[in-house]
């Protein structure tokens, strides 16, 4: 194909690689664009260059002295803090993607609800604070239960479901200390009852295409964390159909009409409620489960659409089987004696992948610390139900030792 594709920021390996390895498997030649260290990278990159990708006119120069900037043929960051910069990159670079201020309201939480609320879309009540000391008082306008995040946050980093007036002061300390990159400004929104589920999805010469539903599994509230995830989610076809049509007005209400997008819902008693837009493919390895669930490559697909290799989506399903992801959740307060034996786990009929990190010191689990994970194991099955039952029984068969 010899096409040229410039990835903004690359992410973890094991969550991330098998994006790149497609367009390698493609013949595209991948120009990485990145702030951070390279540690695996350059086996998959034509040429990496370092920049400060929160830049633009930094990531332009930077890309003009290494690389003939006309010869580029498309760009794409599944980074979700990437996704502003990356916009007006694009825009510079005259690339296809999606406009800066769509990408503004992918990023921002507060516009991004202001444009669900404008095309009458189902989503939380909600108010935006620019300092956690507004809290109480802004409570006032709300029915508790309700959830406080961060306006540009995400992996439900600092999320926090809030049910009594008495857990405020101990709330504003836990929020206060949150380790993210901008935590300038909170939302406090509706609770919404209900499961949680994903739709990856596609916008290709302003055709909306969906992959599918991804069930949601979370950790106990009142956090969010997410625990894992199966594919497909097992649904009524009447409100499958209503989930579908949900994230496709949702993605045009934002404006969306290049790439992919991955939209979180909750199936509430007034029906599907949509959550938030991420304008990139979606974490946590839910491409890759599509994938072993359908033999549709989500990532190929999207890397078409970005360098203009696409004439209409392939949602051909090749499989018809289940998969899932269930992540390594570690023991909250403790520590590790002892690195697991992780070849009994990878002989497990239908585990397909295992990955664990082993972290030193006092594993803390929210409200201490978000995203803790210890790595994950994802299975295939005749069933999602299955998929999942063989990756929640690999990941209790590590029998991690604590202390």
């Amino acid at each position: 194909m010899n096409k040229n594709l410039l990835i903004v920021e690359s992410g973890s390996q094991f969550y991330r690689r098998y994006i790149m390895e497609a367009a390698v498997n493609m013949g595209v030649n991948i120009i990485l664009i990145t702030s951070k260290q390279v540690l695996w990278e350059h086996e998959l990159c034509k040429k990496i260059v370092f920049a400060d990708t929160k830049n633009p006119v930094d990531a332009y120069q930077k890309l003009s002295r290494c690389i003939d900037l006309k010869y580029l043929d498309g760009i794409l960051t599944y980074d979700e803090p990437s996704i502003i910069s990356t916009s007006q990159l694009a825009q510079m670079l005259e690339l296809p993607f999606i406009s800066p201020g769509t990408a503004l309201k992918a990023r921002n939480k507060s516009l991004m609800r202001q444009s669900f609320k404008l095309n009458n879309l189902l989503t939380p009540k909600f108010v935006e604070i620019n300092m956690v000391d507004e809290l109480a008082k802004k409570l006032e306008e709300f029915e508790l239960p309700v959830v406080i995040k961060p306006t540009a946050g995400m992996a439900s980093v600092g999320v926090i479901k809030i049910e009594h007036k008495s857990q405020i002061p101990q709330i504003l300390e836990k929020i206060r200390g949150i380790q993210f990159e901008d935590v300038s400004s909170f939302l406090i929104e509706e609770y919404l009852e209900g499961n949680e589920v994903s739709v990856e999805s596609i916008v290709c010469n302003g055709n909306v295409t969906h992959f599918g539903i991804t069930q949601k599994y979370t950790c106990a509230e009142p956090y969010f964390e997410e625990i894992g995830h199966s594919f497909p989610a097992i649904l009524p076809e009447k409100l499958e159909g209503q989930i579908l049509k949900t994230a496709e007005n949702g993605i045009k209400a934002l404006g969306i009409n290049i790439g992919v997008t991955h939209t979180e819902i909750r199936l509430t008693p007034k029906g599907p409620a949509i959550v938030e837009i991420g304008a990139r493919l979606g974490g946590d390895k839910i491409p890759y489960l599509i994938k072993l669930a359908t033999g549709i490559d989500v990532a190929k697909e999207a890397i078409k659409v970005a360098i203009g290799e696409i004439r209409a989506v392939d949602i051909d399903k090749k499989l018809t089987k289940g998969s899932a992801i269930k992540f390594i959740i570690p023991k909250d307060g403790a520590e590790i004696l002892e690195y697991p034996d992780l070849k009994k786990i990878s002989n497990i009929s239908g585990v397909e992948e295992l990955y664990f990190k082993h972290r030193l010191g006092a594993l803390r689990l929210p409200p201490e610390k978000f995203f803790t994970r210890l790595g994950f194991v994802t299975a295939v099955g005749d069933s999602p139900k299955e998929a999942y039952k063989i990756a929640s029984e690999a990941v209790e068969a590590l029998d991690i030792k604590y202390v």
